[in-house]
């Protein structure tokens, strides 16, 4: 009898160990678990910023106008066509969200064209950077429109998924 006196004592101490260590594990998990829930979401924000971004670029670009002899024309297109400049603009959406928009002449693979006229077509490629950024840190995401100059419906989106 007298040998069994402590073991009640023993056998609680160990439950109390493998609860801790459980206990331990699982708040670690749980953590871990909400650190990559809240990074996804600062990445799905990024994104819809840039896949406004660069919507709001392609509506700017195709915005039509008429001619002096009531053709219809898209006049932004026509002047990154013709003079191959590059023009970048920030969008500031709040203290916490930003865009930044370029829009340049380029060739059907995305490089920048440099003067001269250029063999094949012109495309106009607007780019778009998007940023999130909270008491942690930023998150960034960045994506890519272009569009022919001779035919405005053929368009290349480049977007990666968050």
């Amino acid at each position: 009898m007298k040998k069994r006196k402590g073991s009640a004592l023993i056998l609680v101490i160990c439950i109390m160990v493998v609860i801790t260590i459980i206990m331990g594990g699982l708040s670690t998990y749980f953590m871990v678990n909400a650190a990559q829930a809240t990074k996804q979401k600062e990445r799905i924000q990024a994104y819809y910023l840039v896949a406004a971004g660069l919507e709001l670029g392609v509506s700017a670009l195709m915005e039509p106008g008429v001619d002096a002899s009531g053709e219809q024309y898209y006049p932004l297109l026509e002047h990154y066509t013709v003079s191959q400049a590059s023009d970048t603009q920030t969008l500031d959406l709040g203290t916490d969200r930003k865009v930044i928009l370029t829009v340049q002449a380029v060739d059907r693979d995305g490089k920048k064209i440099t003067g001269g006229s250029p063999a094949g077509t012109i495309w106009i490629q607007i780019t778009a950077v998007g940023t999130y950024t909270n008491s942690t840190g930023s998150t960034e995401q960045a994506g890519s429109i272009r569009i022919d100059s001779n035919n405005p419906a053929n368009i290349i989106r480049e977007l990666e998924k968050p």
